[in-house]
This record gives structure tokens, sequence and C-alpha cells, in this order.
């Protein structure tokens, strides 16, 4: 019995340093796509970065599609909802136009579809206060990205986090504090 804990232990260590080197890999390649300067390409890269980052974390992820005419970044499925994703990686911050624009898509898709809305450089002050009817998605930007990078909280604890404090207040906004 103790060399099967012993074997179970030793097993879940090497998981982890796999799973700690793979978070570093990513982190890197965050770090270098801020190198890039043809935007179209940056942001491309970033919406397959963040397909692997969906992945790693079991929430199978697919990649940006097109529905008539009608660009959507990638999806996701978590704690029983369908996410919709939408990926910027734009000099400025997002403005509230963007976020009605990817309001819109969602809000076309079947009633409990919701959405999250990538920024790495953030957002405005007039979007991310912004209230929408029947709010239906919340933002994450580039420090929410580097938090997880940086193994200081798991990317289904941030979402939790996040959904949870939007449902409660009504703000899609929400700084999570590691």
């Amino acid at each position: 019995v103790a060399a099967e804990q012993r074997a179970n232990y030793q097993e879940q260590i090497l998981k982890m340093q796999n799973s700690s080197e793979k978070l570093q890999e990513m982190y890197s390649k965050f770090m270098n796509m801020y190198k890039i300067e043809d935007a179209q390409r940056r942001g491309y890269l970033f919406e397959e970065f963040l397909i692997d980052i969906f992945n790693f974390f079991d929430l199978d992820a697919k990649n940006s599609f097109k529905i008539d005419g009608e660009q959507i970044d990638g999806a996701f499925s978590f704690d029983g909802a369908d996410y919709l994703i939408e990926a910027k990686w734009t000099k400025t911050p997002i403005d509230k136009t963007e976020l009605s624009v990817f309001h819109e898509k969602i809000e076309s898709k079947l009633k409990n579809t919701l959405g999250l809305f990538v920024s790495v450089n953030g957002y405005t002050e007039t979007a991310s206060n912004s209230g929408f009817r029947n709010n239906n998605m919340v933002l994450m930007d580039g420090q929410d990205i580097v938090q997880i990078l940086e193994n200081r909280i798991s990317l289904p604890d941030l979402l939790m986090q996040k959904r949870r404090h939007a449902a409660q207040t009504g703000e899609i906004m929400f700084r999570v504090q590691c």
C-alpha cells in the first residue's frame, strides 16, 4: 500500500511539473507576440494562443469560424454554458462600440449562450462600465492572462469569479485578486 501511495504521489508531482512547464512555455509564447508588429498576424496567433490555453484547462475550445459572414474568434464550454470568444490585440483599449457588436453576435445565438471578450490592452472606462440589457458577457484582459500563465489562478477559477461577479453586480469587468 505504501509503495502504491508513493507511486501515486510521484505521478502527481510529475503532472504538476509538466503543467508548470507548459504554462511557462505559453507565457514565453505570449510575451513573444508583443514583438510581432504585423497586427493581423499577431491577432491570428493570439486567437490560436487562446484556444491552446482553453484546451490546456480542458474547456473544449474550438477554433475561429464563420457563420453567415460573421466571424467568431473561438468558442468553449464551461460549467454547463457555451461561450463565444472575441479576441482583440489592439494598440488602444476596446471601446463600447466593439462590445456592442459582440453583444449582438451573442444575442443572435441560443438564449443561454454567453460571451468572453478578451482584449490584451484592456477597455476604455466607458466600455467596461457600460451596461447591456440582458448582459451576457464578461471581459478579460492581458493582466488576467498573465495571472493564469504565472499560475496564480486557473482559467476555470478566473472565469467562475468573473461570471459570479457579473451575475451579482451586472459589472462585466472584474479584476480578480490573486
